[in-house]
């Protein structure tokens, strides 16, 4: 399987932001009529054990892909996948970078000095995630019951491939609990007491123009029934999740072409630029999906 950054797994059919009036009205109507039955399916419940082994191979490459007119610059973007480690490794190597940040924390008593490191420890964090994690997901397929714990094994729904993803890389979490939310709550959880960013644009350029003045970084977006992945890089922002519409499974995609990206409401929490939940990762403190 290739886990790099694919056609397949980029290019949708068509942009659907790029029509207007009339044919805006009737896609909402049939997401509005067909689609939600199965949307809700993001968010399945399993009394399964929860398995514990992980791939220790690299499959496939990271070679570019360039699509028109919103290619994905792997380079510009530092999205290219780490293809010197196998799983099991990028996963000891979280470890190792959480276990340096808590020994440099604990040495610590400047609040000044203390942000500086939690502000680096989050670009290590996303680093890990963004380059590491998230490529061995790709293709992975989505299912209404998807709860696998192994990259590129099963079926993966939207809610698990965000917990799972995260408690893999080192977050103190019950993946099942957290899945199980509705997006907003998702987002309310890994706010840590913070506010949750809400919004209601126009369309997907009104909501990139809201979000301007948003630090570069990973967050946690919720849609109308759907839950992911938000990545700001630069100018460009980026929606990695399992997909259940246009590109069926795990996905790396331009808002621009995310045809499972449409929704009258956006939830959005940061992940690596909140201090409070990246000291959690960092000190191993149990984030509780029960608030």
């Amino acid at each position: 399987m290739d886990h790099g950054l694919k056609k397949d797994h980029l290019e949708p059919a068509y942009n659907i932001f790029n029509f207007q009036g009339v044919y805006l009205n009737i896609m909402q109507t049939i997401y509005l009529l067909f689609f939600i039955p199965v949307l809700v399916a993001c968010y399945p419940a399993s009394s399964q054990e929860e398995k514990r082994a992980v791939q220790d191979s690299l499959r496939g490459d990271s070679s570019l892909v360039e699509l028109d007119p919103y290619a994905i610059d792997s380079l510009t973007y530092e999205l290219m996948a780490d293809s010197l480690r196998s799983y099991s490794e990028l996963l000891q190597l979280a470890n190792t970078k959480r276990q340096s940040w808590q020994t440099k924390l604990a040495a610590t008593t400047n609040p000044s000095s203390i942000d500086t490191l939690l502000k680096e420890a989050g670009k290590d964090l996303e680093g890990v995630l963004v380059q590491g994690l998230f490529p061995f997901w790709y293709g992975t397929p989505w299912d209404f019951n998807g709860i696998s714990n192994v990259p590129g094994e099963g079926q993966i729904a939207c809610g698990y491939f965000v917990s799972t993803t995260l408690k893999h890389v080192g977050f103190s979490l019950n993946r099942y609990k957290v899945a199980q939310q509705s997006s907003k709550r998702a987002c309310e959880i890994f706010a840590r007491g913070e506010k949750v960013l809400k919004i209601s644009p126009e369309d997907v350029e009104a909501l990139k123009r809201k979000l301007e003045n948003l630090e570069p970084g990973l967050y946690c977006v919720g849609l109308d029934y759907h839950v992911g992945f938000l990545l700001k890089r630069k100018d460009r922002y980026f929606f990695i999740h399992s997909s259940y519409f246009g590109v069926d499974g795990v996905v790396i995609e331009p808002v621009e072409t995310s045809m499972a990206f449409y929704s009258q409401t956006y939830y959005l929490s940061p992940i690596t630029t909140n201090k409070v939940l990246v000291r959690d990762w960092v000190e191993g403190r149990e984030i509780s999906w029960n608030l």
